[in-house]
């Protein structure tokens, strides 16, 4: 026998199968990066420990591909570095087991975010700060900590560094779950963040941190201080949630079910641990009932007006997937081939606990599922269906905490409120960017645009200016134009550099007039002249294609290729594309995040996922001087040729082609494309309002107004499956001009969600043909009942304006009704209503409606801070003016409620659903209480405004 002394020690914990495992992953992964040898693997060459080999092995091992493409093996020896130093250094070190420090401390990638060597900045900051605390203390000062440096307002789906994150003080809360998450990892605490992919009940999505502390995992809202773990604003929605995720490197051999695994990551599924769950067991056969092993399975929910895959899993050799999820309807939809079946599962109607709290981390019910393939194509005509998400339910409650911790955490908060503003502070304001604007001869509002925008990476922004603006006119500001506002928050200056001398150096090659001769501007244009050409701006010098890491390529790509080569792709981009498709492989499955590769690194790997190949081919056009983008809804690769988008050959997973010969005859915005020679490939789509309905409760003039993304999209058919088209958030003009498609099978997804989640839905589906146009008149389906009277307000009841005049809540309402809500601003439910409020600005000033935010008495400011206001149609006061994201409507209104009573009044009289804020209501014109709703509810603003136009008439 032998002895327990005698036995072998592995590194980390391993045993000799994963050690295997592991060291198999990384030589397929050297061997996929083989051209990028020396960058990624050649730190293995130099000094290493055991500890710093293996624990970089598994780095390496468990990498997504674009993380292979970008990032050279030294910054990954550096973060290995530090988190075994950290381990070793801080006090809980030696108590974290070693399958969670691999998996949730030691991975620098959280989201899809850049990496960056963030660690030895953010532990320099904490480290003494945490110390001396018990680890769960530790989490707590450590959000603490994210609040000085960050705090909500949201943004585009790119997510920033956490360094980025540091620099720009705001962000959605996939960055601010990513900034916390990278602290505590930077301390040696194993953090994960967490996702609810697609909220059931509301149009959203949400994300937050766990800390494992003290033995046990606990959850924190991120950059958003609680005095305790486990307590935040999102646990009530959490309750009825259908999906929380997270994921991890693969090989994690966690107890949490698994909804996603491949040899780069996996996806735990966490519901358990915040609502009561089932288990749904489904089982898919063919026609012969055999099962049919390998069928790809959906578990789809409505949000955003389409039905969204929350979870996508593959069958095993029996047929059979298991999939933990809550108590609410939702559509499972299983393919093989292009043979499909579907059924909706009733979650809602199945038997629920009559305490759902005591099931938490329980047993699940199970639920038996079974789909049969036998259907191909699509359905005819149209099909309503109706899903109802998972009810509200109590939370546990609460422990009681001393008034002395919450004093303290009330001081912290404000204290981090300072410690933030004080920051924010130093971004350049009107009168810097004035100053720098008359010196280079710019236009101010232009300037304090962008360097507003970049915050606090304005200095680098500035400096580009002056350097290039004196030579180039307008031509450096109108790149910095080209950009996100985010871009101008993370993009450094090799960057800008790179792509404003090759995006003018392209254009003199293909004869463009810029103004510059000889290296300095000559004449007006670039200076705002009608002859500079938008398309050049958009789809040559922008160096953004889609949500890649932007990054200098444009000198690299170039030199890459013979002048002749060069002039051949400009005549001809279809070569470059068949190039492309020909030498590049696209790999599938081995990245969570598609599309995030730069393009000079996509070019040096020499394969990629799709979306990353296709915008390095998109990359590699606009070097040369060739207009390209991804078509706006269907992503694709497209170039201008002469007069009109020809879609560009897309290459395959075997490294050729799919080849298509198109030209476009049409304007740059529609997307239109058609074939040059023999039968189009595009079709058109036609919405048509519909006439005045004879059935009941189906108008043609109703409170509906059709938006994209808000009550319809639509989606085509591709193997099986329905993939969302992507057009703009909340496009309106849908009836105005027809919608360019691709020649195939389509499906419009209408549905109109009542105030408690469910969601009336309809299912039109269509073909589009080649040069054919198709007509629909979509109707929206809605709710039989009437909008009831829920209570009378107290007209009388005074509030304070800014300023210190006071009105009563009737005079501020008006006679045509308002929508009246008491808000938070501190809290980020509260400032989805104000973006909200500013993404309806048009429809709200047409409709005429004014929208009273009144700040409650807990948090009503001074008489000093109250009076100092934004110039402007709307006086928005000091201490709220940095979380409005967008302009508000003419007709929104800030008042205080100081005593409390205005609330009290109406809270005695129509007690509002819930205790957070916002709570909101809408008041008709009578001041009767048509609509009373509270906490996170994204949406809500739009909902409110249709129960008024509605009881309007």
């Amino acid at each position: 026998m032998i002895r327990e002394s005698e036995k072998p020690s592995y590194p980390f914990s391993l045993d000799p199968a994963r050690m295997q495992a592991i060291s198999a992953a990384f030589e397929a992964q050297r061997t996929l990066a083989a051209a990028r040898e020396k960058e990624c693997f050649g730190v293995f060459a130099g000094p290493l420990s055991e500890e710093e080999r293996l624990a970089l092995e598994f780095l390496y091992a468990h990498m997504p591909i674009n993380d292979l493409a970008d990032y050279d093996g030294e910054l990954f020896l550096t973060h290995v570095r530090q988190a075994l130093r950290m381990r070793e250094e801080m006090p809980w070190g030696a108590s974290v087991p070693d399958d969670l420090f691999l998996h949730y401390v030691l991975p620098p990638r959280i989201n899809n975010e850049r990496i960056e060597d963030y660690r030895d900045k953010i532990a320099g900051e904490l480290r003494d700060r945490v110390r001396g605390l018990s680890m769960s203390d530790a989490v707590l000062e450590t959000n603490y900590w994210c609040y000085e440096k960050a705090t909500y307002t949201g943004s585009d789906a790119r997510t920033i560094s956490p360094l980025g994150m540091i620099r720009s003080a705001k962000g959605r809360c996939g960055e601010e779950s990513t900034l916390a998450t990278a602290a505590l990892r930077s301390i040696g605490i194993p953090a994960r963040q967490c996702y609810t992919p697609r909220w059931a009940h509301v149009d959203d999505n949400h994300a937050w941190v766990e800390a494992w502390a003290d033995g046990a995992w606990h959850f924190i809202g991120a950059c958003e201080p609680e005095p305790a773990l486990d307590r935040g604003w999102f646990d009530g929605p959490a309750r009825r949630a259908m999906l929380v995720h997270t994921r991890v490197p693969a090989g994690y051999a966690g107890t949490e079910p698994v909804t996603h695994g491949d040899g780069v990551h996996t996806e735990i599924n966490l519901l358990a641990n915040y609502a009561p769950v089932r288990t749904l067991e489904v089982r898919v056969t063919d026609e012969a009932g055999r099962p049919a092993a390998g069928a790809d399975v959906q578990f789809q929910l409505y949000n955003y007006a389409e039905l969204h895959p929350m979870a996508s899993m593959r069958t095993d050799k029996a047929g059979r997937v298991r999939f933990v999820t809550g108590y609410g309807d939702l559509v499972v939809r299983a393919v093989q081939g292009e043979i499909w079946s579907e059924t909706i599962v009733y979650g809602s109607r199945a038997i629920q606990p009559a305490n759902g709290l005591d099931l938490l981390g329980k047993e699940a019910a199970v639920e038996e599922v079974e789909l049969t393939l036998s259907q191909s194509g699509q359905p005819s005509d149209r099909v309503d269906f109706e899903l109802t998400p998972p009810p509200e339910r109590a939370g546990a409650a609460e422990e009681p905490l001393p008034e002395e911790k919450l004093a303290r955490h009330r001081s912290r908060t404000a204290e981090g409120e300072r410690i933030r503003a004080a920051f924010e502070a130093g971004f350049a304001g009107e009168a810097e960017s004035a100053v720098l604007a008359d010196r280079l001869g710019l236009d101010a509002a232009r300037v304090f645009k962008v360097l507003g925008d970049a915050r606090g990476n304005a200095g680098e922004i500035e400096t580009f200016l002056e350097e290039h603006t004196p030579r180039l006119g307008e031509w450096p500001l109108r790149l910095l134009e080209s950009l996100t506002s985010k871009d101008l928050i993370d993009t450094e200056r090799a960057t800008l550099d790179d792509h404003l001398l090759g995006g003018l150096e392209a254009a003199k090659e293909i004869g463009m007039e810029t103004g510059i001769q000889n290296g300095t501007q000559t004449s007006v244009a670039g200076e705002g002249s009608d002859a500079i050409d938008d398309r050049f701006l958009s789809y040559v010098l922008g160096p953004r294609v889609r949500w890649e890491k932007l990054a200098p390529y444009r000198a690299q790509l170039r030199s890459e290729f013979a002048a002749e080569d060069l002039t051949a792709y400009r005549a001809d981009p279809q070569r470059l594309a068949g190039k492309v498709a020909s030498d590049w492989t696209v790999l599938p499955d081995r990245t969570p995040v598609p599309g995030k590769a730069s393009p000079t690194g996509t070019f040096a790997l020499k394969s990629g996922d799709r979306e990353s190949v296709e915008i390095m081919l998109v990359a590699l056009c606009r070097s040369l001087g060739i207009l390209a983008r991804l078509h706006p809804a269907a992503l694709h690769p497209q170039a201008w040729v002469e007069s009109g988008w020809i879609d560009l050959e897309r290459p395959t997973e075997a490294g050729s082609g799919i080849k298509t010969a198109p030209e476009s005859k049409d304007g740059m915005d529609s997307g239109a494309v058609a074939t040059g020679s023999g039968a189009p490939a595009y079709g058109t789509l036609r919405l048509r309002r519909p006439e005045p309905a004879a059935a009941p409760h189906e108008r043609s003039t109703p409170a509906v107004e059709a938006s994209y993304r808000e009550n319809f999209t639509l989606a085509r058919l591709e193997q099986g499956f329905y993939t969302t088209l992507n057009y703009p958030f909340r496009r309106q003009d849908v009836y105005e001009s027809p919608f360019e498609l691709e020649a195939g099978d389509y499906r419009m997804t209408t549905g109109i969600r009542l105030q408690n989640g469910r969601v009336l839905g309809r299912l039109y589906y269509f073909t589009i043909q080649p040069g054919r146009e198709t007509v629909l008149e979509p109707v929206f389906r809605e709710p039989e009942e009437s909008v009831p009277v829920l209570a009378a307000a107290e007209g009388d009841s005074r509030l304070r304006l800014p300023g210190g005049a006071e009105r009563t809540l009737a005079e501020l309402s008006g006679s045509g009704g308002a929508l009246v809500a008491w808000i938070d601003y501190r809290l980020e439910p509260t400032r989805h209503l104000l973006r909200e409020a500013g993404e309806l600005k048009e429809t709200l000033e047409e409709q005429n409606v004014p929208l009273v935010f009144i700040v409650h008495a807990g948090i009503a400011g001074s008489e000093a801070a109250v009076s100092d206001l934004r110039s402007g149609p709307v006086n928005v006061p000091e201490e709220i003016r940095s979380f409005v994201p967008k302009p508000l409507p003419s007709g929104a209104i800030f008042a205080y409620d100081r005593s409390g009573e205005a609330f009290a009044a109406m809270n005695a009289n129509c007690p509002p659903p819930g205790t957070e804020y916002p709570h909101l209501f809408v008041l008709d014109p009578d001041l009767n209480i048509r609509y009373a709703e509270s906490g996170y509810k994204p949406g809500s603003c739009a909902e409110a405004l249709q129960i008024l136009r509605t009881v309007r008439g």
